[in-house]
């Protein structure tokens, strides 16, 4: 248990199960039957949290699929850069979701949104630094995956919620200063004009 939180701390692995998905390509698409999500989806075209898919697969190919049930995390484990491998969604839909290979899917019993929105914390992206591998492409593997520290999960949440509760503000013109929040001694103070 962390001293200054009070939260037992636990890798992703203890909260959950993951699962790799399943090979399918842009191919595949169908205009209509099993609703699927392609890695490339969560971090250009999905929120946080969803529930209708955007794109479909056969639905006669639901028996070899890897399935993101409602409730279920899919989190894109490949990416062109470093910011989107291990960006997530919350599947809320109705039906089940076929979810490609380069996802894994976090069965968990936590509530599906603060887990993904954990997933935009500076402290996951912070720790999953040290376990992503780059060439042309930047991976994370569902090992490495699991090994991640989720015990922070509710903590982060509420510092994302209450920055996106604040109202937008434009920020400060920025002034320069030498001594921010001091005062020179007086000494070293610059007389006013006029006065010696």
């Amino acid at each position: 248990m962390s001293e200054r939180s009070g939260w037992a701390q636990k890798p992703l692995s203890e909260v959950g199960e993951l699962i790799r998905g399943r090979r399918f390509t842009k191919n595949d698409y169908v205009e209509a039957g099993l609703g699927c999500i392609h890695y490339s989806q969560i971090y250009t075209d999905f929120g946080p949290v969803e529930n209708k898919p955007l794109t479909f697969i056969a639905e006669d190919s639901r028996p070899r699929m890897r399935l993101a049930h409602t409730g279920d995390l899919v989190i894109a484990a490949t990416s062109e850069n470093v910011a989107d491998v291990g960006k997530a969604v919350a599947w809320l839909g109705d039906d089940s979701v076929a979810v490609h290979d380069d996802c894994y899917i976090l069965r968990h019993g936590l509530n599906p949104a603060y887990v993904s929105y954990f997933f935009t914390s500076s402290l996951f992206h912070a720790q999953k630094i040290r376990y992503l591998s780059e060439t042309k492409v930047v991976r994370i593997s569902g090992a490495d995956l699991s090994l991640l520290d989720a015990s922070r999960t509710r903590t982060c949440v509420g510092l994302v919620l209450a920055a996106a509760a604040r109202p937008a503000v434009a920020p400060a013109p920025r002034t320069r200063r030498c001594h921010i929040g001091t005062r020179l001694p007086a000494a070293r103070r610059p007389a006013a004009v006029g006065t010696r």
